[in-house]
């Protein structure tokens, strides 16, 4: 038993079937909140959830990198600057988003239940998405990990369901004030791009 646990460790399939339990609950979830978030105040259990889905959806992209795979050869000083560069973006992304005192949210809406339209949000209307995304990325690519990248690649197409879910959820909830933000800002995660 001992020894099917460690090789599950090193597998990436087992990695993958992990993302996918936390994605697939956070769907059903949120279907069955009838468009609430189940991480927000009105979700009663999302204070039971919330931890282990966020395990669930996060933990394998950072330890993905660090399985046995096959590693890509770039030149190790291109890959650093490049992971590096990647890493702080996300963290400073991250920590705008969040520097903001009324940015304390639950996948994007507030708990004071007001829209973000400041700061960060007034460039890019997800920041806390792409840092979750880039953060991990920066890593495969820091280790050269071909896996990885393909799977955080993967990831973001499948964080794009959840931006697709919020944005249509502030809409119902604040109507004309989103449509005007999203004219305002256009831009999802990365600007002039996405």
């Amino acid at each position: 038993m001992l020894n099917i646990l460690n090789n599950s460790w090193h597998n990436p399939i087992f990695w993958i079937s992990l993302f996918l339990l936390g994605y697939f609950t956070t769907i059903v979830l949120w279907s069955v909140s009838q468009g609430k978030w189940f991480f927000s105040k009105e979700y009663k259990k999302g204070k039971y959830l919330n931890p282990i889905i966020l395990f669930l959806l996060n933990i394998p992209a950072y330890i993905f990198p660090f399985i046995n795979q096959p590693r890509f050869g770039l030149p190790t000083l291109a890959v650093l600057l490049i992971g590096i560069l990647l890493l702080a973006l996300g963290g400073a992304v991250k920590i705008l988003a969040g520097r903001n005192k009324t940015a304390k949210s639950t996948l994007g809406i507030a708990v004071e239940r007001k829209l973000f339209t400041r700061g960060i949000y007034g460039i890019i209307r997800h920041p806390i998405y792409l840092a979750v995304n880039l953060m991990p990325l920066s890593l495969a690519i820091i280790f050269k990990a071909t896996y990885a990248v393909y799977f955080d690649a993967f990831r973001l197409i499948a964080y794009l369901t959840f931006i697709f879910l919020e944005e249509n959820q502030l809409e119902k909830e604040f109507g004309e004030e989103h449509s005007e933000y999203k004219e305002k800002v256009k831009w999802r995660l990365i600007p002039y791009i996405f």
